[in-house]
């Protein structure tokens, strides 16, 4: 029962923070910032190219390191620890500038989370 719930909570984990950062921030940019919506668009490509450009060097570096559990846990941490001052940053000094700063972070963090994990077929 223990490792069913804690599947359930590392999947909603895996999914929630994946529709926020990619998915959702648009939406908050245009909506809450009030951003022009062609500029808060670009948050969501920003969001992929980083996670697209990052995936192979934090894959290398696991591999170089022989370990995938650390970079997994420091990357899940961090971007526990770093998403509600990179919302409240965003609200308080609504630019596009800020956003895509505080998103670029989220994304290394995130990105640092879910690349190492073991294929799973």
């Amino acid at each position: 029962m223990r490792n069913w719930f804690l599947t359930i909570f590392a999947i909603m984990g895996m999914s929630v923070s994946t529709y926020v950062m990619m998915y959702y921030m648009p939406t908050y940019c245009i909506q809450y910032l009030h951003l022009p919506s062609k500029m808060s668009m670009l948050a969501g490509v920003v969001s992929s190219v980083i996670s697209l450009v990052m995936c192979p060097v934090y894959g290398a570096w696991s591999d170089r390191m022989g370990r995938r559990k650390p970079l997994t846990v420091i990357g899940r941490v961090a971007l526990i620890v770093l998403l509600y001052p990179a919302f409240w940053v965003m609200t308080h000094f609504p630019s596009l500038s800020v956003v895509l700063a505080a998103l670029i972070v989220l994304m290394l963090c995130y990105t640092m989370r879910w690349t190492p994990r073991p294929p799973l077929h």
